[in-house]
């Protein structure tokens, strides 16, 4: 959320506003609450307005729960409580999704295409000599969803209306990634299922890194390209049980063999 402003019928707002109520407190002045949001499209701040009259749809990230968040983690999450707060103190039916990610948040995750170890199960591994096991993972995930839901409470946070695991919703990701391969969007390797950048010609417009200014950031700079990839920007959907992830405990079936959802779908 970019701010929220108090608008006045005087053109510069608040501030008239106060000095005139401060001058004369029996007769303030009539002042309407507007939110202003910053939109990603347009890169600019706009007035918010919900695309159903009194109903608003909101989600947010939740937490990776392979440890315990620290504060910088809960300012984000209390921002968007607040939002969700006012928009009901304004009137509207809010309905909040916050997810938990509970699977396939990798160690190399400053990278579009993530790499390494699932973060819940070097977890899991800290606390467990020999091999681990499935419910050893989903232990250590649910300690920390536990922990996390303590400091929402502690917090006075509102309950989110949904609170869908990433675990829990395989089947619903798996649909969309073949939805995905179907339309041409996205297609299979050796090691995975991957997105392609180059099929999606918005690519890059919330963010800013289109393909042309990422193609400008790597001049001169060497990249090595994945044998099994289009494109370096591409990224994984689905990661195959194979290879570096052959030793993945968390998998599941799928049309591309077993594996487990790659960071960038559990989100959508």
């Amino acid at each position: 959320m970019e701010d929220m402003t108090m608008r006045s019928k005087e053109p510069d707002g608040i501030s008239i506003g106060l000095f005139a109520m401060l001058a004369n407190p029996q007769k303030p002045p009539r002042i309407t609450l507007m939110l202003q949001l910053f939109n990603t499209l347009t890169k600019s701040k706009e007035e918010f307005k919900s695309k159903e009259e009194g109903k608003v749809s909101v989600y947010t990230c939740g937490p990776t729960v392979y440890g315990r968040p620290h504060i910088g983690n809960y300012s984000s999450f209390l921002m968007a409580d607040l939002l969700c707060r006012w928009l009901e103190v304004r009137g509207y039916k809010v309905s909040h999704a916050k997810n938990i990610t509970d699977v396939g948040h990798l160690t190399a995750d400053d990278i579009a295409d993530a790499g390494g170890e699932d973060k819940v199960e070097k977890e899991a591994r800290k606390n467990k000599s020999g091999e681990i096991t499935k419910d050893d993972v989903l232990a250590i995930a649910r300690k920390y969803e536990a922990e996390f839901l303590e400091d929402e409470k502690a917090l006075n946070m509102r309950e989110p209306e949904f609170r869908p695991r990433a675990t829990e919703t395989i089947e619903e990701m798996v649909n969309m990634i073949g939805d995905l391969v179907e339309n041409g969007f996205a297609y299979e390797t050796n090691d995975g299922v991957y997105f392609s950048v180059e099929r999606f010609s918005d690519y890059g417009k919330l963010s800013g890194n289109t393909l042309t200014n990422l193609d400008k950031r790597q001049e001169g700079v060497r990249v090595e390209l994945s044998e099994h990839k289009k494109h370096s920007a591409d990224f994984a959907l689905w990661k195959k049980k194979v290879g570096e992830n052959a030793n993945h405990v968390l998998c599941w079936d799928s049309p591309w063999g077993e594996g487990f959802p790659g960071w960038h779908i559990e989100c959508s």
